[in-house]
């Protein structure tokens, strides 16, 4: 990029940055995303790190109690329709499950970069 001393510096900065999203072929659309990834990450870290064991007990607690009143029979779980509700078909496994997560990672190497870097940020931040 060729420096025009009659701009100010922020209008130079300015040129940069669009320069530089033209060369990586970013837009708005895309920076916004890896900033929401990233944000959100970076909350759930904080999150994790700062009240993991109260947020274990608690999961933990409600499935042992969901699962006692499933025993007891004094709920039913349709476990069908849990796993239509979470979107997992039957004829699924486990290993395909994870081979469709890291095909995800490969597509999108930057946003997984955005999520891996924010959540870690944030752990850190605790």
């Amino acid at each position: 990029m060729n420096v025009n001393p009659a701009l100010s510096w922020q209008q130079q900065a300015q040129l940069w940055w669009d320069d530089l999203l033209l060369r990586l072929d970013f837009k708005s659309v895309d920076l916004m995303r890896l900033a929401l990834y990233g944000g959100v990450s970076f909350i759930i870290g904080f999150l994790i790190k700062r009240y993991f064991r109260s947020l274990f007990i608690g999961i933990l607690l409600s499935l042992v109690l969901i699962g006692f009143l499933h025993y007891t029979q004094i709920i039913t779980l349709d476990f069908a329709k849990l796993n239509a509700l979470l979107g997992l078909s039957a004829d699924r496994s486990l290993e395909s499950y994870l081979h469709l997560a890291t095909s995800w990672v490969k597509d999108n190497v930057v946003l997984a970069l955005s999520i891996f870097i924010g959540f870690i940020i944030g752990y850190k931040a605790a």
